[in-house]
């Protein structure tokens, strides 16, 4: 059923708790997020997500649980795990689960023809100043459609044929004629109302806020 709200909306939204996840607070927003993707049916989404992601959640465990120096956490280890490696471990790993919960959501409830129209309204602005928004837009429906008409392949040359679709549909080549269907890629325009503008406008303003305070935290 399609949303009686601005596909931009969304996004917003999304960029939004993004830009909270990386606060220093932002690990904890795990706690709401993901119960909050179950409950939004982004449930297979999620698990999808953290099944193509594992290796990456492995490795930045790893990374900061073995290579951050500090007080040893277990004796019978002796130095290669320490309690700040795994505080940064498991704090890093928390964003990132908190990440792929929020675009669990977005990918669950928004079709791709939809989030292109919310991204043309996001980019209007760049694509007054010359850049070629309307065609980066198209090229992400044609790879989110080329993804999803490939068919299911299990292993690492499933995963490889997925990642080879996805960099020729971006490239445009190479690309069998049954991988995008369709001949004609449509995307849907909607006006904002006056309430959805005061709406995008509040979000837009808590995300720069939200972005000012990371850029001054890292300074």
């Amino acid at each position: 059923m399609p949303s009686s709200h601005h596909p931009v909306l969304p996004l917003a939204a999304s960029l939004v708790l993004l830009l909270a996840a990386q606060q220093p607070w932002g690990p904890w927003l795990v706690l709401a997020l993901v119960p909050l993707a179950l409950a939004a049916g982004a449930g297979a989404d999620l698990r999808c997500l953290l099944r193509r992601t594992r290796w990456l959640l492995l490795s930045l465990v790893a990374v900061f649980a073995l290579g951050t120096p500090g007080s040893v956490w277990w004796p019978p280890l002796g130095m290669w795990v320490t309690r700040e490696g795994l505080e940064l471990a498991l704090e890093h790993g928390a964003r990132l689960v908190a990440v792929l919960a929020v675009v669990a959501m977005l990918l669950a409830r928004t079709p791709a023809q939809t989030l292109a129209a919310g991204l043309l309204t996001l980019f209007a602005p760049l694509a007054r100043l010359g850049a070629p928004v309307e065609r980066a837009v198209a090229r992400l429906v044609l790879v989110l459609r080329a993804i999803d008409a490939a068919p299911a392949r299990t292993g690492a040359a499933g995963v490889a044929g997925t990642w080879r679709l996805s960099l020729a549909s971006l490239a445009g080549a190479g690309l069998p004629d049954d991988a995008l269907p369709g001949n004609v890629l449509e995307i849907p325009r909607q006006t904002l109302t006056a309430g959805e503008r005061g709406l995008l406008a509040l979000l837009g303003a808590v995300a720069l806020a939200l972005a000012a305070n990371l850029i001054g935290g890292a300074a």
